[in-house]
C-alpha cells in the first residue's frame, strides 16, 4: 500500500519529504551564495590592489575591515588609490562598465547584486 511507504501517514510523509527537499535546495542556494561572496570579495580587493598600484606615489596598503552590526556583518575593503572620478562613480555598478582595458565590468555590477539579491532572501 502506497501509506505504508511513507510510514503510514502520507500526508505526513509527503510533509516531511517537501521539508526534506526545502532544506536541500537551502543548502544548495547558501553553497552559491557562498561562492558568490568569495567571488565578490575576490573582485573588491583585486580592484583595491591595482588601485595602489595605480596611485601616486604606487603602494600596497589594503585593508579589509569587518563591523558586526545589530542584523548583519559590514564588510569593507579599503585601498589608497586615487579614487574615482564622478562619472565612474555614477557608472560604476553598471554591468558591463569598466575602465579597464580588458576589464569586463561585471565585478562591481556582481557585488552589487549579490548585495540585492541576499536583501530579498
Amino acid at each position: 500500500m502506497l501509506q505504508a511507504g511513507f510510514g503510514g501517514n502520507v500526508l505526513g510523509g509527503l510533509g516531511q519529504l517537501a521539508v526534506a527537499q526545502r532544506a536541500q535546495q537551502v543548502a544548495r542556494e547558501d553553497d552559491a551564495l557562498a561562492a558568490q561572496f568569495g567571488q565578490a570579495l575576490l573582485n573588491l580587493l583585486k580592484n583595491a590592489h591595482e588601485a595602489c598600484a595605480e596611485a601616486d606615489p604606487p603602494n600596497d596598503d589594503v585593508q579589509v575591515q569587518l563591523t558586526r552590526l545589530p542584523q548583519w556583518l559590514r564588510l569593507d575593503v579599503l585601498d589608497r588609490g586615487k579614487g574615482m572620478n564622478e562619472q565612474v562613480l555614477q557608472n560604476a555598478l553598471m554591468p558591463f562598465y569598466s575602465t579597464k582595458r580588458n576589464g569586463t565590468g561585471l565585478g562591481l555590477a556582481l557585488t552589487r547584486e549579490i548585495e540585492i539579491g541576499r536583501a530579498h532572501v
